[in-house]
């Protein structure tokens, strides 16, 4: 599918001239200084102007929203090397660039950055800035666009599918996501990139230029949208290398902010299971079929369990699924890494696989022209197999951390771990996990740091927090005035914004749960550094704090969907701008991680309400369950 995108709704000079009008439109009193001195431009470098110039001059919202999400991916530490993420530039910061930029280029490129960075705060602070200056039409042609219409393309062989998403903003511009997500590398995001047409078009196009007999395309609710790409794009997040191509992940912050206005509660992929009664009926039927009867010995009976291993565990988790991809895969890769044997025991892997692919195609009635691409590929990348098996090479969790550099390769230093390298060690329990890992194993883990543990993570329940006195038992005389005016300010909040609308399953109010929570932070924050509420500070920015803390870990600020956004929580205390630096303060007070603002995990399930605890509750249960088959 080509890349290049045709507009024919509105004409290019029409839309120009509102543009134009839309950033000529500002109040006189917050006039910008038009004639840019770059000798002296603190912002943003001064190449980066002409691109937004020139991205802003399209007739379609759709090149200056890729620019942001494009830069806005170089400071996305998913991408990054595992160990120098905290060396990532950091997204903030560059915003705050912008904002100090007060320019016609830094207005747009701050309008198209609104919906696609992910900090609530830092989105409403980007808002309230252009409305000082702007009409509400900028900030609106350069939203994400909703999402309307998913299509899932797949491909007999199961390499992977495409997720075509039909989206359109307010203005009515149309747009399709297309996103691929590559099953052989472990059902992941592979690549994206976003077309300025009508996915309908986009799917007629796509339609013309496949062989109808090997794709297959079906409606997808949007739902099951959202839960795929999602799941595929966080997988995609933690794999090392990362997954590169000309507009991936340059797109993913716009993807993202597309996806997340879909619905949630939907499916994600499901993958096949396999027992090991099913895999030894599998061997035993191969063996005893015309295609592996000849090969019926120990050897080739320990390939093939290797190669069931790699059908099960990898990939889509399918082993009768076999293409030109996955026998490259195996074949320049995996087996010469993964599986420890002498050369001459894995020699005989191509011919085995030769026979094992024409089975498996034979079982799932395969078109020839598609088994014969796929045996090909086997005879390709056999002279490299043959060069990988006899050469001195590192295998296992070495071959990984050589190929992040934190070992040199063979013959170009020592193989063993340095006492002066003390991470090393480290590395390869992070690097194993990570490969080892599946998507259920990252959810439990996310769980249990939401709750402190795995023993936490199985206890717990979701009875409502009780209604209970604050706890002033640890705290010094000398700042109960200060701590007391914090807690009211967190008491009144919680009663006219957090609690107004909280109910347990059976659909009992309980008006008290945030509250309880966020007098329980509060008490562990002033008994663990009093020196906070000693300070000058003003009270309602520290109790601001706590309830975006709180609300936060509890999945209360919704403002993208039309709930409690994190601006009107703040705007309950006064409050303008950010709480986050403050919200740091406090964690670290209460002795809880403080770098955790996309996902807020306070460790402890005495923080949260019952409502959390049941969500937790469900996502435990299923991963479980997904995990143990």
């Amino acid at each position: 599918m080509s890349k290049r995108r045709k507009n024919t709704s509105t004409s290019k000079a029409a839309k120009v001239r509102r543009r134009q009008q839309q950033l000529s439109s500002r109040p006189s009193t917050s006039a910008p200084n038009h004639h840019r001195d770059e000798s002296m431009e603190p912002g943003p470098p001064p190449e980066l102007f002409n691109q937004i110039n020139e991205a802003a001059e399209s007739d379609h919202p759709l090149p200056l929203l890729q620019l942001s999400s494009a830069l806005l991916a170089t400071m996305d530490p998913r991408s990054a090397n595992p160990f120098e993420r905290n060396k990532v530039p950091n997204q903030a910061d560059f915003i705050e660039s912008l904002l100090d930029t007060d320019l016609a280029e830094t207005s747009l490129l701050l309008a198209a950055s609104r919906t696609l960075v992910t900090d609530e705060l830092l989105s409403a602070r980007i808002r309230r800035w252009l409305l000082e200056r702007y009409s509400t039409s900028l900030q609106q042609y350069y939203a994400a666009p909703a999402p309307y219409r998913a299509v899932e393309m797949s491909h007999v062989l199961g390499d992977g599918d495409n997720i075509f998403l039909g989206a359109r903003n307010a203005d009515g511009d149309e747009f399709t996501f297309v996103v691929y997500v590559d099953h052989n590398l472990g059902t992941l995001v592979k690549d994206a990139f976003t077309l300025d047409g009508p996915v309908e078009s986009v799917l007629a196009h796509t339609k013309n230029t496949m062989p109808a007999e090997d794709y297959t395309l079906a409606e997808l609710d949007l739902a099951a949208a959202r839960a795929k790409v999602q799941d595929a794009i966080e997988l995609s997040s933690i794999t090392y290398p990362p997954l590169e191509t000309e507009t991936w992940p340059a797109e993913r912050a716009l993807l993202e902010a597309v996806v997340r206005q879909a619905p949630a509660g939907g499916s994600g992929y499901e993958r096949p299971e396999y027992t090991d009664k099913q895999l030894s009926e599998l061997t035993e039927d191969f063996f005893t079929s015309r295609y592996g009867r000849n090969l019926d010995d120990s050897v080739h009976r320990f390939l093939l369990e290797s190669v069931l291993w790699f059908g099960t565990d990898y990939g889509p988790g399918d082993p009768l699924r076999w293409s030109p991809p996955s026998v490259e895969i195996v074949l320049s890769d995996w087996f010469p890494r993964k599986i420890v044997a002498p050369a001459e025991d894995l020699r005989p892997l191509p011919g085995l696989l030769r026979a094992f692919v024409q089975y498996c195609h034979h079982r799932r009635n395969i078109r020839e022209g598609l088994t014969t691409e796929t045996l090909e590929s086997i005879d390709r990348f056999t002279p490299e197999y043959e060069g990988l098996i006899n050469s001195d090479r590192r295998q296992g969790p070495d071959s990984l951390l050589e190929a992040v550099g934190a070992l040199p390769p063979v013959g170009q230093g020592d193989s063993t771990f340095d006492e002066a390298q003390a991470d090393i060690q480290r590395r390869m329990d992070e690097l194993e996990a990570l490969e080892a890992a599946g998507i259920e194993e990252i959810m439990l883990d996310g769980i249990r740091r939401s709750v402190g543990g795995a023993e936490q993570m199985e206890q717990l329940d979701d009875k409502p927090l009780p209604a209970e006195d604050f706890d002033w038992e640890r705290i010094p005389g000398d700042t109960h005035q200060r701590v007391q005016e914090v807690l009211d300010l967190c008491d009144r909040c919680c009663a006219d914004l957090l609690d107004a609308a909280t109910s347990d399953a059976s659909g009992a109010p309980h008006p008290h749960e945030h509250r309880t929570a966020a007098r329980r932070l509060l008490a562990r924050v002033a008994a663990g550094d009093p020196a906070i509420f000693r300070r000058k500070g003003a009270a309602n920015t520290a109790a601001g704090a706590i309830c975006w803390i709180i609300a936060k870990a509890n999945d209360r600020l919704h403002g993208y969907t039309g709930g409690l956004s994190a601006k009107d929580l703040l705007a309950h205390f006064g409050v303008k701008g950010s709480v986050s630096q403050r919200a740091e303060v406090m964690l670290r007070a209460a002795g809880i991680d403080d770098k955790q603002f996309e996902v807020m995990r306070l460790g402890t399930p005495a923080l949260l309400t019952s409502a959390t605890r049941r969500h937790l509750i469900e996502r435990r249960d299923k991963y479980q369950a997904q995990r143990q088959g």
